[in-house]
């Protein structure tokens, strides 16, 4: 089990933030909110998680800019994409740039858990 993961939330959403962040410290992580990709690539430099959510469509920065910026930079930290649509061709964008994975709002807790506990184990 991965109890205690330190795990950033990168959305720019406060509710989706909050929510994600309220389930995965249920789950016995130690969480992290980042309300921009700016704040949110400050976070990754301070904060050293070992997991990061990151919400696609964000003002200023992108999530496919932020993962290219951390990419960049050689940070390995695996990033699961939140994104409300279904658009393949941004899904392979996002892999392509290094991203581990990505999940749809609204999203199954129970899909989540799995996906959270899976990129942890690698």
């Amino acid at each position: 089990m991965n109890e205690g993961a330190r795990i950033l939330v990168i959305d720019d959403e406060d509710a989706v933030r909050n929510t994600l962040i309220d389930f995965l410290e249920g789950e016995g992580h130690q969480c992290q909110g980042a309300a921009n990709g700016e704040e949110g690539l400050q976070a990754v430099e301070d904060w050293k998680p070992d997991l990061v959510f990151l919400d696609f469509y964000m003002p200023r920065l992108n999530g496919l800019q932020v993962i290219k910026s951390l990419r960049s930079s050689d940070h390995r930290t695996p990033v699961i994409i939140i994104t409300a649509y279904d658009e393949e061709e941004i899904a392979r964008d996002l892999v392509l740039a290094g991203a581990t994975d990505f999940i749809r709002k609204p999203w199954d807790f129970a899909y989540l858990k799995r996906l959270v506990d899976s990129c942890l184990e690698h």
